[in-house]
């Protein structure tokens, strides 16, 4: 009898499209409350707020598929704030800048193009040459965003290119875009690598280090900052897989 093929390693999707957008939607709800706040809501809201940081968030990050080192950093980051939320030693227009520094970044582009990754390895699941220079393609795409070598207009133009399907549905939902709907979000991310002239190599976004500065810039920088590791030492299940 004939020998069946091995089948086809397929690594798992990532765990770090949830975390990061509940980041950034905790901070975007925290600062529209912060703004319209009641005398009774003023006053237990920064015991609130700090439960959900240590809380559900912390939880979070800890579920995460995100590099050690980032975990710790953004674990630490959350805790700041909570611990300044609750010893009123932070206002409204202070934490209102923290959103600002980090929605002037590069983070939530990020959090776009990784979850368009997380998409697309769930309508293209076999580990194949194709899959590989696709996710290589992701890659270059971030470093891009990072080092400001593809302009913000030109990311928010191939972002355009598709819907975030994340708001509607969960990460353990069946795939809520198909591979052709990614297609042209897809090549016009390859044209924009090219144009950039982004080196072919893996990559790892610091999303820690995009959380830090914001905290840092408003409640001064954090001790014991730790660094990633840069794209070459990564191993290659964190880079292009």
């Amino acid at each position: 009898m004939q020998n069946e093929a091995p089948p086809t390693w397929m690594p798992p999707p990532r765990r770090r499209i949830p975390v990061l957008k509940i980041i950034g939607t905790v901070l975007l709800i925290l600062v529209l409350i912060c703004g319209g706040l009641v005398t009774y809501v003023a006053y237990n809201f920064p015991r609130w707020a700090a439960g959900l940081a240590r809380g559900p968030l912390i939880g979070a990050v800890d579920g995460s598929d995100l590099p050690d080192d980032q975990k710790t950093l953004i674990k630490q980051n959350l805790t700041r704030v909570a611990d300044a939320f609750q010893d009123r030693r932070i206002s409204y227009t202070q934490f209102k800048t923290i959103f600002q520094k980090l929605a002037s970044g590069p983070f939530f582009h990020l959090v776009g193009v990784e979850s368009m990754r997380y998409q697309y390895g769930l309508a293209h699941p076999t580990m194949d040459d194709e899959r590989r220079q696709t996710m290589l393609s992701f890659d270059r795409f971030e470093r891009g965003i990072v080092e400001n070598t593809i302009p913000s207009s030109k990311v928010s133009e191939v972002m355009a290119l598709v819907h975030d399907p994340d708001q509607h549905h969960g990460p353990a939902s069946q795939p809520a875009i198909t591979e052709a709907q990614l297609k042209p979000f897809i090549d016009a991310m390859r044209v924009a690598v090219e144009e950039a002239k982004i080196p072919a190599e893996p990559f790892q976004a610091d999303f820690a280090g995009e959380i830090d500065k914001a905290v840092s810039a408003v409640l001064g920088p954090s001790a014991g900052r730790l660094t990633s590791l840069p794209a070459e030492t990564m191993p290659a299940s964190q880079g292009a897989e």
